[in-house]
């Protein structure tokens, strides 16, 4: 606002400057508060799906857990997603699945997605990598041993294999099974492993029989 000199007394430069910085204060305040309804509010700071609040962003207030903690779950959904429509698309067969999922742990167990951690962050790429990783083994256990030999004839030509050589590689790679796999899981993958390891090495004819 603008204060007309005659107003104000051309000789009162103290009441220019009173009205002044009240003037100041008021919009120091009101600016304060748009400031803090900003923050507070999810809509005003574009909250979505690839925009991940971290919790420096918002002040410690009680009813910022819960958001936090909707975000974390909208974010391993939404990487989760991404992983099965993108990447695991290109990937046919459960065991080449299987491999994948492997390749990309490192030494100490991380799975490392550089694409899938740029866009979600690390801690929601690590945990729907690791879920999807278990619903891969999960199905590969639940599935008949006929169907998984379609798999590995599958898996093993497109590697430019033989079945018996391709299993054979194949159990000898580290981090099949996703972290903390427990001990009646263990013992049924390898026991699968080991059993079509058997099957591909019989005649045609004789798997045909045991089908």
């Amino acid at each position: 606002m603008q204060y007309p000199v005659e107003q104000l007394g051309s000789g009162s430069p103290s009441a220019f400057k009173v009205g002044t910085q009240s003037e100041l204060r008021n919009s120091t305040a009101a600016n304060n508060a748009r400031v803090f309804f900003t923050v507070q509010s999810p809509f005003k700071i574009g909250l979505h799906r690839d925009n991940v609040l971290s919790a420096g962003l918002l002040p410690d207030y009680p009813g910022n857990v819960s958001l936090l903690e909707n975000v974390t779950v909208m974010t391993l959904n939404s990487a989760l997603e991404d992983l099965r429509s993108t990447t695991l698309q290109a990937i046919s067969g459960s065991l080449r699945r299987l491999e994948y999922f492997a390749g990309l742990r490192d030494q100490a167990g991380t799975y490392t997605h550089w694409g899938l951690a740029r866009i979600h962050g690390d801690l929601a790429a690590n945990k729907a990598l690791a879920q999807e990783h278990r619903h891969v083994v999960s199905r590969i256990l639940s599935t008949p041993l006929h169907r998984l030999l379609v798999d590995v004839e599958q898996s093993s030509r497109m590697a430019g294999t033989t079945p018996a050589l391709y299993l054979e590689q194949l159990m000898q790679k580290p981090d099949l099974l996703p972290p903390q796999p427990s001990a009646g899981s263990t013992h049924h993958f390898n026991s699968m492993l080991r059993a079509l390891s058997r099957l591909v090495k019989l005649p045609p004819d004789a798997i045909r029989l045991i089908s």
